[in-house]
């Protein structure tokens, strides 16, 4: 388990597999439910004036049991948060955590 910023998540994300994590459905969460065993992690999401994905999708998954926790509102930096419930938080970018890669298998995430 390796522990960057966003920025540095991405990069390595983009070197080695192709990019943070983009949740397009409910089996792309569940597999990431999976892999980060519960703890914060990067993954593709990131807001300036719109939300986004990391490879250039827009943000548009939506779930009943999810949670988007905008705040604090200065964050831009999106991740994987669970403590008690599933749901994405936005973070400061330079904060370190694990992050979430997928590969050029559609669903293929890896942990780091």
């Amino acid at each position: 388990n390796k522990s960057m910023n966003w920025s540095s998540a991405q990069q390595y994300c983009r070197q080695n597999f192709k990019d943070l994590a983009t949740v397009r459905n409910d089996t792309d969460w569940q597999r990431i439910s999976v892999k980060t065993d519960s703890q914060n992690s990067w993954i593709g999401l990131y807001r300036d004036s719109n939300i986004f994905w990391s490879d250039g999708s827009s943000f548009s998954f939506n779930k009943t049991r999810f949670s988007l926790f905008l705040w604090p509102n200065y964050a831009q930096c999106g991740f994987y948060y669970k403590p008690n419930i599933d749901g994405w938080k936005f973070e400061l970018c330079t904060n370190g955590y694990a992050f979430v890669c997928y590969s050029f298998k559609p669903g293929d995430f890896q942990i780091t």
